[in-house]
């Protein structure tokens, strides 16, 4: 293209001063390139008003003008570069010395639509939405020959176009000063993490399992800590445990009056095996673990004793790994040193769904039942007197029945089931719990099934289910209780009913929980690991227990009163404190000081004076205005939705408390949405997300709307902003919520969400990314040191090597592109945003973390190696790991599910979440 045209005519001419009729205001910046001794150079002209343009150039050459308004370079804090900024920018042709400008050698952010954001060091070339023209010399003097928009003359000729078109990206507009972007943020090492959960207290750990011994003492365990507690005397022991990197807990008491934990070591689907520990209580508490075995075969789903005097009492029902697949599995175990014999299995067609053996039970008469999924498994009776469970006996599988008919001579439709949820026997009678399919737009519901079952020696029988209790419209099946001396069965339903059926399965009673065993304080389920007793987990990690009197249960771990709270907005702090929303306090400070061993906490309610809270308010994120705080005044941005609105407003706190409040206006159609989630992305520069997939620029007490291109220019089909199909049964359209996670740095934000979006934001517009292998995920963090340094994580589904559908972490990062070379266009995207990582995650050998979904990226330290500088995955099931680390953090886990997460300057990193729940994670 440089060999003819315009671009020739100035070959051995002589240079002069020559003037530009170009109308500009004073105000409007000129980029111009010239040819001077047949040499390109590119200048930025400013001028008084009433300047005339003139520009120095071989008399015949062409000369390339482009106009730049001044609200169309902006800094890092969203306001126009000051006059100051402008005077010491130059334009520069690729031929020429930069001058010891542009020093990053790359443009940080290239904007499609104003304003471009400009940072120290920036090598920009012109940004395309200005007005350029080439202006060539005729009759009358210098006149636009062709202009890029066709409004200071025609448009011109393909080859001028496409010549206009080249001059502008041979020419780069340069800034002073040392490059804002050159590297990873200073991070601290976290190639250790300590983890201790701070509240609720007296006891904030959340116990991952429980069990009750056949003396009656409750047992709770989780990888941090354990507690005893007996019921007859009211003694609690709680004890710290060193971390049990294990994760999918089971636990039984023994009938020695151990407890036996069973935990899953890998679980990839690939190589799996079971650890058992045996815990002894002595002295009122557990003991340190006892390692039995590393290399139990099953996947266990059912820990418990079966029939009388076997040899191998306990037995075990789950899942065990086949050359395929996962097939379901039984092992009649000892319970002390864990010898097992696996037991003959004979499964179902392929075509029919089920699970893991999670029920074992044995009948009156020595007929064995296990629950799987759809299917119920039937092991035969052996002859009298030998009543006893055997590991040689084959367990069946009963297909299950198209449709099940209710008992006669009940006028019911019969019912389609999709998933058993509960099994339990009576004397020779089976009563199962299982929910109908949810079809044709109909409310699905549980059901009670019965029958009884036959006991002719060695057949294996195939009862007739029948269905005998319907319960309310979308009720589930929870768990079958056992009751001494009660004849016949008791379930517990959804909604806490309870409906109890005699021997010949007919309904006797329905009550619900609080009226049959008493209350528990914020309910959240049951178990029952020894007959006549229950233990119920209530809100903020407390356990009961019934005693069988009139006190009905009595609380056996946790706090005494719950706050009924939760840890939304965590905001972090410069000297390495942190304030949190959400929990009892309101507005509570964290005060966060070395200690000997861990760091001390302290955490305070702030006082309210300027009465900026409402108990009503539910707020969703906050963030501090750097830009505006000081050491003793911290200025913050909170969201979150007050009453049917949007709730978005500013706070000043200092010493005494909450000191002044000022509401930001949104728009009053955005209705009944919330602000979910804000970010620093420059001095004084925010980002604030809302439900119903509108953002907004916040600077000062101003939120602008940000205007979202959803087209990506750098692909050849034309994208559009995601949809959502109507509701299949109520024909309503869902609300189009579509971001989940939002950073920023340097003044350029970047919003990800749900089908794969990536939009890169400046000032008030937002520019589409479209990532091929993103596409259809759904991304829910980003990680930001630089305009076009960034990582963004989320989940999606994709194939593993055997054809199967794995949903998996998935995570990306930009490679910066530096300077193109001489002659080539530039790159649209001006970036690449690619996976990373598959290798690394490929190899995990914790599913949790396989299969999680990142809820935060947090800056690691370490020597910058491109794209696999480390950095540490927080995710929503409160696992952790480190990312491209020797040392990866693989079994670190926040005890609980964290809602938000705030990291400090000194690499503190706080967690919260619901119920009332804060831990801090220390770096070692």
């Amino acid at each position: 293209m440089r060999k003819a045209g315009l671009w020739t005519l100035g070959l051995l001419a002589c240079s002069s001063k020559t003037e530009i009729p170009l109308e500009v205001t004073p105000d409007q910046l000129v980029v111009v390139l010239s040819t001077v001794d047949d040499q390109p150079r590119a200048s930025l002209i400013t001028r008084e008003p009433g300047q005339a343009i003139e520009v120095e150039s071989d008399a015949d050459a062409p000369i390339f003008t482009w106009v730049i308004e001044p609200s169309a370079l902006i800094d890092a804090s969203g306001a126009p570069l000051t006059a100051e900024s402008l005077a010491a920018a130059r334009a520069r042709h690729r031929g020429q010395s930069n001058d010891g400008l542009g020093s990053c050698g790359r443009c940080s952010y290239l904007a499609h639509r104003a304003p471009q954001v400009v940072n120290p060091g920036d090598s920009c070339p012109v940004p395309a939405f200005t007005q350029g023209a080439v202006w060539v010399v005729g009759d009358d003097g210098r006149s636009c020959r062709a202009s890029a928009d066709g409004t200071l003359c025609g448009a011109g000729s393909d080859e001028e176009r496409a010549l206009l078109d080249l001059a502008r990206s041979e020419v780069r507009l340069e800034f002073p000063g040392e490059c804002a972007c050159k590297g990873p943020s200073p991070a601290p090492s976290r190639r250790d993490l300590e983890i201790r959960a701070l509240t609720p207290g007296p006891e904030p750990t959340p116990m991952e399992v429980l069990t009750q011994t056949p003396r009656g003492e409750v047992v709770g365990i989780s990888r941090d800590a354990s507690f005893v507690f007996d019921p007859g005397t009211g003694r609690r022991e709680v004890r710290p445990i060193d971390d049990l990197q294990l994760t999918n807990l089971h636990a039984i008491g023994t009938e020695s009056g151990d407890v036996l934990l069973a935990s899953e070591t890998f679980n990839t689907g690939w190589s799996d095996l079971t650890t058992f520990h045996r815990f002894r209580i002595e002295d009122g508490a557990l003991s340190a673990p006892e390692l039995i075995t590393t290399d139990a075969t099953i996947l266990p789903d059912h820990l418990g004793y079966l029939g009388r005097g076997t040899e191998r009492p306990l037995w075990i029902g789950g899942l065990e790994r086949t050359a395929t697949n996962f097939d379901p599995a039984i092992y009649a175990c000892t319970d002390d040193r864990i010898d097992c014999l696996s037991v003959m299995v004979q499964r179902c067609d392929r075509s029919t769904y089920y699970g893991g053996l999670g029920d074992l039970e044995m009948t009156d008469n020595g007929v064995g039942v296990g629950l799987s999924g759809q299917v119920l498994y039937f092991k035969a009776a052996r002859p009298a007197p030998m009543i006893n469970p055997h590991p040689g006996d084959p367990w069946v599988c009963a297909e299950p029945r198209p449709n099940y008919a209710w008992r006669a001579p009940s006028t019911e439709a019969p019912v389609r089931l999709g998933w058993l949820g509960a099994m339990t026997t009576y004397q020779n009678r089976i009563y199962v719990c299982a929910e109908t399919v949810y079809e044709n737009c109909q409310p699905n519901f549980a059901v009670i099934l019965t029958a009884s079952i036959s006991d002719s020696p060695n057949v294996v029988p195939d009862p007739v289910l029948e269905v005998v209790y319907r319960g309310a419209d979308w009720s589930r099946c929870r768990e079958f209780l056992e009751v001494p001396g009660q004849a016949g069965a008791r379930i517990l339903l959804s909604g806490q009913r309870i409906v109890d059926f005699d021997a010949q399965a007919q309904r006797v009673a329905e009550t619900d929980l609080t009226t049959a065993y008493g209350s528990v304080g914020g309910y959240q389920s049951i178990e029952q690991h020894q007959p006549g007793s229950l233990l119920a987990r209530g809100t903020e990690n407390r356990v009961y227990v019934t005693t069988g009197t009139a006190a009905g249960f009595v609380k056996a771990y946790g706090p005494e009163r719950a706050t009924g709270a939760g840890y939304d907005v965590l905001i972090a702090l410069d000297d390495g404190n942190f304030y949190a929303m959400g929990g009892p306090g309101g507005l509570e400070r964290v005060r966060v000081t070395e200690g000997a061993d861990f760091p001390n906490v302290q955490i305070e309610a702030v006082p309210d004076h300027a009465e900026a809270l409402l108990t009503s308010d539910d707020l969703r994120s906050g963030v501090l205005d750097r830009a505006a705080s000081s050491d003793t005044e911290h200025h913050l941005l909170v969201g979150g939705r007050r009453g049917n609105a949007p709730y978005l407003a500013r706070y000043v706190v200092d010493a005494s408390g909450i000191k002044a409040a000022t509401l930001l206006n949104l728009p009053s159609e955005l209705g009944n949405v919330a602000v979910v989630r804000l970010a620093e992305i420059g001095p004084g520069n925010f980002l604030a997300v809302l439900e119903g997939s509108s953002v907004f620029s916040v600077r000062g007490t101003q939120a602008l709307e940000v205007q979202i291109d959803y087209d990506d220019p750098s692909t050849p089909t034309e994208e559009r902003r995601p949809t959502r199909s109507p509701d299949v049964c109520t024909r309503e359209v869902p609300r189009l919520d579509l971001w989940r996670g939002v950073g920023g740095a340097f003044g350029v934000g970047w919003l990800v969400g749900t089908d794969g979006l990536v939009i890169r934001i400046g000032g008030t517009q937002g520019t589409r990314f479209v990532v091929p292998e993103a596409r259809g995920l759904t991304l829910t963090s980003a990680l930001v040191s630089c305009p076009d340094v960034a990582v963004v994580g989320g989940q999606g589904r994709e194939l593993d090597l055997g054809g199967g559908d794995l949903v998996r972490l998935q995570l990306f990062k930009t490679t910066p592109a530096l300077e193109p070379r001489p002659g080539e266009p530039d790159d649209p995207r001006d970036l690449a945003l690619e996976r990373i990582g598959k290798d690394e995650l490929d190899s995990l050998t914790l599913y949790p973390i396989y299969s999680g979904s990142p809820r935060a990226l947090v800056a690691e330290a370490g020597s910058s190696r491109g794209r696999e500088s480390p950095f540490v995955v927080v995710l929503d099931n409160g696992f952790i790991h480190r990312m491209f680390a020797a040392d990866r953090l693989t079994y670190t886990r926040v005890p609980f599910e964290p809602w938000a997460v705030a990291t400090s300057p000194k690499g503190w990193i706080l967690f919260g979440g619901g119920e009332s729940r804060l831990a801090l994670g220390v770096p070692r």
